[in-house]
């Protein structure tokens, strides 16, 4: 298959990396310094389930220069939604999906103004990874990925993509309801975990917390603040202690909102 991954973070680079390990074409779209480091040494990950150095990658700034893809990983951050999606543009074909894997529950939604319903294909991911440096994604724990047409059937395009999935080495699940699965999967899990990180300014490293009732979620003074949460899990990522002083962290509003709502 050939697939684009918009863009070249922890979550678009670990399974971009995967994807062309199993023998698929590639192309990492990045800025920046990763952009330098992926073009000069390529892409090194680091993983539990085995390290990876890819010597050689297709990496760009400017999907103009790409043309159409099967599959893009669309795995920015939301607030970079609307520009991404606009850059995307230039890599959609006929039959090309683009794959959300985004914190924001209303992902699908902005983009299908920009992409057309036919393309945009609402997707979850669960894994634990970080930019360790520029050219380097740090792998902790978990590597799966969902998502579903809007008609909850198998279409064609992911099948083909759950093939190379398997061959990639991570898990891939096709969801018969991914309207439904979408918002409830990121109300009950990363709502009340990003709320009570923000509120306590906390990491997420071997965090214990109570999480799955958004009930106590509601706005304060201008802020959304958490009040209780009414099940334990327990829960193993590593965060940057920069996402909580005021640095590229993620709105409060994005996440606890829709619970409200």
């Amino acid at each position: 298959m050939r697939i684009g991954v918009m863009a070249t973070g922890a979550v678009g680079g670990y399974f971009g990396a995967r994807l062309q390990q199993a023998g698929h074409e590639v192309v990492f779209i990045a800025r920046g310094a990763h952009l330098d480091a992926l073009r000069k040494d390529g892409l090194k990950i680091a993983s539990p389930v085995g390290d990876l150095h890819l010597k050689k990658v297709t990496a760009t700034d400017d999907p103009r220069t790409i043309g159409p893809v099967d599959i893009v990983l669309f795995a920015v951050k939301l607030w970079d939604t609307e520009k991404a999606g606009e850059q995307t543009k230039p890599l959609i074909g006929p039959d090309t999906a683009v794959i959300t894997l985004q914190n924001g529950v209303d992902s699908v939604a902005r983009l299908d103004p920009l992409l057309g319903t036919a393309h945009v294909v609402g997707g979850l991911t669960y894994i634990g990874s970080r930019i360790a440096g520029p050219g380097a994604i740090q792998h902790i724990g978990l590597a799966d990925i969902r998502c579903g047409e809007r008609d909850g059937k198998p279409s064609k395009r992911l099948l083909a993509f759950a093939d190379a999935a398997k061959q990639a080495g991570f898990d891939f699940a096709i969801s018969d309801n991914i309207e439904l699965d979408l918002p409830w999967d990121l109300r009950q899990f990363p709502a009340p975990l990003r709320s009570r990180h923000n509120v306590c300014r906390t990491g997420f490293a071997k965090s214990r917390l109570r999480s799955g009732g958004c009930s106590g979620l509601g706005p304060n003074d201008g802020h959304d603040r958490v009040v209780h949460f009414d099940s334990e899990v327990r829960y193993r990522l590593v965060c940057g202690p920069r996402r909580f002083r005021g640095q590229r962290c993620v709105p409060l509003r994005w996440l606890p909102k829709f619970v409200r709502d």
